[in-house]
C-alpha cells in the first residue's frame, strides 16, 4: 500500500540515530517476508488436530499460501515460486478442498470447512466475540425478510460493473452467493437516487447475518480457490496454458459455468482475473489483482459509473464519474506523522 517501508530488524533502541533509518525497497521487504516464511514452513505443524484450532492458528498450509501470494504480488514475482508454494497446499497435508456449493461458503453454516486455509471466527451476540464489521455492508432484516423502515444506508454498494460482469459471465451462483437486491427506505445516487420503492439496490452480502453489530459470521483471510486461480496464473505465465486452462476450469465448474477453451496465453491472463473478480469478489483481493495485472490505472479510468440526483422526484441527467487515476495513484501517502518522526523517510511520488 505505501511501497517498500523501514526494515527494523533487530533493535529495540529507542535511539533516533538507530530508528530513524531509511526506506527499504520493495523487493527487500518482501524478501524479509520471505524469510519470515521459511521458518514458519519448517517450524509449523500441517495442523492441530481439530478444524476449528486449524482453521484460525498459523500452520504449514498457511504460511505457504502467504508464500504463494507474495512471489506473485512482488514486482520481480516468480512464477516458478508461485506455482511451488501453490502445490504445497493444494498438495499439502492440510487437506484443503474446494467445497462443493459455492454459497456454502458464505452462509454461516459451514464455518471451519475444508476450504479456508485461516479465517477469523466470531461469535454471534457476544459483546466481546462477536463481529461489528458486516453491519456496515448488510443491515438488519425484518421477520419477511425485508429491510427493516429505521435502517440506513451502507456502505460498499456493489458497483453495476461488478453486477454487468456477473451477468455477462452467466454467473448467477456466485453473483446470488454475494450480492442480494432489496426495496430500501433511502435514495442511493447509482442506482436508485429518488428511493423508489419499486427499484431495488444490491448488497454486499458475504457475511449474511448483521445480528445488530454482533455479528458471528467468520471473515476467510485465505481460502484455496485465491490458491488454485495464482496457481492458473502461473501455468499461463510459465508457458502451461492447457494445464492453466484445466486448473481454472476447476474452479468454474463449481459456479456452473462452461469450461474455458482458449489456448491463447494473453486471452487467458484476462479470464483469469475476471475469474479472479468473480470467484473473490469484496474478499479483498481485488486492488492486489489489478495491480499485479498493471491494469489497475486503465481499468480505472475506463470504469463507465454514472451518478445521478434526485430533484422534486425527478431524476437529473447522470454525471460520469472521472477517477483520474495515474501511476501516483497506486500508492497511499507516507502519513505526515510517519514524516515528521523520521526524517530520513521520503514521500511517495504525487504527494
Amino acid at each position: 500500500m505505501y511501497g517498500g517501508v523501514p526494515l527494523e530488524k533487530h533493535s529495540n533502541s529507542t535511539d533516533p540515530e538507530v530508528i530513524r533509518i531509511k526506506r527499504s525497497t520493495v523487493e527487500e521487504v518482501y524478501d524479509f517476508i520471505d524469510s519470515d516464511l521459511q521458518v514458519a514452513v519448517i517450524n509449523l505443524p500441517d495442523g492441530f488436530g481439530q478444524p476449528s484450532i486449524d482453521k484460525v492458528r498459523a500452520t504449514k498450509g498457511a504460511a505457504n499460501a502467504l508464500l504463494t501470494k507474495i512471489w506473485a504480488q512482488r514486482p520481480d514475482r516468480d512464477y516458478n515460486k508461485v506455482l511451488q508454494y501453490a502445490n504445497a497446499v493444494i498438495n499439502g497435508k492440510g487437506g484443503y478442498q474446494l467445497l462443493q456449493n459455492y454459497a456454502d461458503l458464505f452462509d454461516g453454516a459451514h464455518n471451519y470447512n475444508n476450504e479456508s486455509i485461516i479465517e477469523i471466527p466470531y461469535v454471534a451476540g457476544s459483546p466481546n466475540l462477536s463481529c461489528w464489521g458486516g453491519a456496515f455492508f448488510f443491515p438488519d432484516l425484518d421477520g419477511n425478510g425485508l429491510i427493516n423502515e429505521n435502517e440506513w444506508r451502507r456502505y460498499g454498494t456493489p458497483s453495476k460493473d461488478l453486477v454487468d460482469a456477473y451477468d455477462k459471465a452467466g454467473d448467477t451462483k456466485r453473483k446470488n452467493a454475494n450480492i442480494w437486491f432489496f426495496s430500501v427506505p433511502w435514495a442511493d445516487e447509482f442506482w436508485n437516487p429518488c428511493a423508489d420503492s419499486n427499484t431495488k439496490i444490491p448488497f454486499n452480502v458475504k457475511q449474511k447475518h448483521a445480528n445488530s453489530f454482533q455479528s458471528g459470521d467468520h471473515f476467510y483471510l485465505l481460502r484455496l480457490a485465491d490458491i488454485v486461480l495464482l496457481k492458473a496464473e502461473a501455468l499461463n505465465a510459465l508457458g502451461n496454458s492447457n494445464e492453466a486452462m484445466n486448473t481454472l476450469n476447476i474452479i468454474r465448474h463449481r459456479a456452473g459455468l462452461p469450461d474455458i477453451t482458449t489456448g491463447n496465453a494473453s486471452q487467458l491472463k484476462s479470464i483469469i482475473l475476471n475469474e479472479r473478480r468473480l470467484e473473490l469478489a469484496f474478499e479483498g483481493q481485488r486492488w492486489d489483482d489489478l495491480n499485479r495485472y498493471g491494469v489497475t490505472v486503465d481499468v480505472m479510468n475506463k470504469l463507465n459509473e454514472l451518478k445521478f440526483t434526485c430533484n422534486e422526484g425527478n431524476v437529473s441527467a447522470p454525471t460520469p464519474i472521472k477517477y483520474n487515476f495515474n501511476q501516483n495513484s497506486l500508492l497511499l501517502p507516507i502519513p505526515l506523522l510517519e514524516m515528521q518522526a523520521n526524517p530520513s523517510l521520503t514521500q511517495n511520488p504525487g504527494y
